[in-house]
């Protein structure tokens, strides 16, 4: 089954510029000051953001930095700040029992959760990369279209939460278990591998050591709250984050992040996001010409949403100085060309106060800071610095600036 699937990569464009951007009458409390030279991790493969994060080793809460290549040399390595190698877990007994990897999260060295791509299916992995679990998602979702779904991780990376929780995105999928008339608005909406209201389709998998323990699934009150008429549909991928004991949902067709309740998946807050650089969100994709058999402008929409629109694309919680950070593309015309658009594209770094008021924004160019491979560390933020056609590009190594939080 073919799977609608958008990934960010961190290959992006290079630098124009970048520093704290300041209007007259705004509130720019906190600045990012880079740090001199780069942060150089020798992956020793091709880097993909997906697969890149930061983990706490218990028990002392010691910083460890992870990435993963789940295609060619199907491994996880993980480094200390200062590149030195600490484990590599093997990911080849994981791919002898699926296809393909979707993400990947650590709880410990001995304890890494990996999700398949397309199969649902949940392993558990030592440091060896022995499986010595594996979960059906669809046997734990009682629910009666629990196996309608087709579930896959945030690209915001949130998969491990506080060491025991997992939150997965649902997109509807055709399979044996469901076949609604051809040409049928649910048909139609199924073969666009969206579905109805998949913009809320969340499972929540609650791990004690390798047992699941429970989940809730639902929050259908996310799609209402974007799609306005039952002929409308949206197109994102699962954004999703965690922190600071909330967890949040964003949509690329609207310019509000969605505070939901983790308990039963209801919208319990919403936070606008208002940027001096660009308006955020579209309309929702409108399927009345596809139920009359006219000819689909679907990939238009997508074209314009993903690529041109301005949107927010990343949320993300800092919890040495308790900020949020939300990262969000500007919209460029649409007869931009293709390689100025898309991941490219300049971008400003918004920070919120734990009640989400908007402290600062700072503008970066998206030719040499990755809108989408950003982390949260002790000392700052890194952002990526990897990309493709910098004249000392390695594509062993992934590389970063750190920049210091002042505030």
């Amino acid at each position: 089954m073919k799977r609608f699937s958008i990934f960010v990569s961190i290959f992006v464009g290079c630098l124009v510029g970048c520093g704290s951007h300041k209007r007259p009458g705004s509130h720019n409390m906190v600045s990012f000051k880079p740090q001199k030279g780069e942060i150089v991790f020798d992956v020793g493969f091709p880097g993909n953001h997906k697969h890149a994060d930061v983990y706490y080793h218990l028990p002392d809460s010691t910083e460890y930095f992870y990435f993963g290549n789940t295609v060619t040399n199907k491994a996880i390595n993980i480094f200390t700040f200062d590149n030195k190698l600490k484990w590599s877990i093997p990911l080849n007994e994981v791919l002898k029992n699926c296809d393909a990897i979707d993400n990947f999260g650590i709880i410990d060295p001995d304890t890494v959760l990996v999700l398949s791509q397309y199969s649902n299916l949940l392993f558990w992995v030592n440091s060896k990369g022995e499986c010595y679990n594996k979960v059906w998602l669809d046997t734990v979702v009682i629910n009666e279209k629990g196996d309608f779904f087709e579930f896959s991780s945030s690209i915001y990376q949130t998969f491990v939460v506080d060491r025991s929780t997992l939150f997965l995105a649902g997109a509807w999928k055709l399979n044996e278990n469901y076949a609604p008339e051809k040409g049928s608005k649910d048909y139609l909406l199924s073969w666009f591998n969206k579905g109805m209201r998949k913009a809320a389709q969340v499972l929540q998998v609650k791990i004690k050591g390798t047992e699941i323990r429970g989940y809730t699934y639902g929050a259908y009150g996310l799609y209402d709250a974007i799609v306005t008429n039952n002929h409308s549909m949206v197109s994102d991928p699962p954004y999703m984050a965690f922190g600071g004991n909330k967890y949040f949902k964003t949509s690329v067709a609207s310019d509000k992040i969605f505070e939901i309740n983790p308990v039963d998946m209801k919208i319990i807050g919403k936070h606008q996001v208002l940027s001096d650089e660009t308006k955020i969100g579209c309309s929702p994709y409108d399927c009345s010409p596809d139920l009359e058999g006219k000819k689909s402008g679907f990939s238009d929409w997508v074209a314009t949403s993903m690529r041109i629109t301005g949107n927010i694309n990343r949320i993300m919680y800092d919890p040495f100085r308790k900020f949020y950070y939300v990262s969000v593309y500007y919209a460029v015309p649409k007869e931009t060309p293709d390689e100025e658009n898309g991941s490219i594209r300049d971008w400003s770094l918004l920070v919120y106060d734990t009640a989400f008021n908007k402290i600062s924004e700072t503008k970066f160019k998206g030719r040499q800071y990755s809108c989408g491979h950003q982390v949260v560390c002790r000392k700052g933020l890194l952002i990526s610095t990897t990309f493709l056609d910098r004249e000392d590009y390695d594509s062993k190594k992934t590389t970063f600036k750190l920049f210091k939080i002042e505030s």
